[in-house]
């Protein structure tokens, strides 16, 4: 386990918050939305120790072959209007919300919990223009 990911689960396990433990490097933590039932951010740590983590969420829903050009357009827009994720469609057509980043080891815990919110908000602000071009 790289330090950084054992740092975010020590800041998590202090403050309270709910996560879990998927594997040598990711740690999810599932959040309560008002659009989304909920939204899941997996935190991959690198592999190899370094203080390289991607934030990721697979939750707000996915496109057809038919709606595909409806999500790319839809992600193009998201990313011109939120500065801090980045929208894309995975090769399963699913919308991914990711945002990448650098700690450091003094404060992992609080900017990847902060991170981990943001995600959550963007997510859940971006669901109805997803499931508008989704089913329009």
């Amino acid at each position: 386990m790289s330090s950084y990911k054992a740092e975010y689960i020590r800041y998590m396990q202090e403050n309270g918050i709910k996560y879990r433990d998927i594997d040598e490097v990711a740690v999810g933590v599932t959040y309560d939305a008002d659009n989304l039932n909920s939204v899941d951010v997996i935190v991959i740590f690198d592999k190899d120790g370094k203080n390289y983590v991607s934030l990721n969420s697979w939750s707000i829903g996915s496109f057809t072959d038919e709606t595909f050009a409806k999500g790319i357009i839809t992600c193009n827009e998201m990313n011109a209007q939120y500065r801090w994720c980045k929208f894309f469609l995975n090769g399963d057509k699913k919308v991914t919300v990711q945002i990448d980043t650098v700690v450091q080891p003094d404060t992992c815990g609080e900017v990847l919990a902060e991170l981990v919110r943001r995600v959550v908000h963007i997510s859940d602000e971006a669901y109805p223009s997803f499931m508008k071009a989704r089913w329009a």
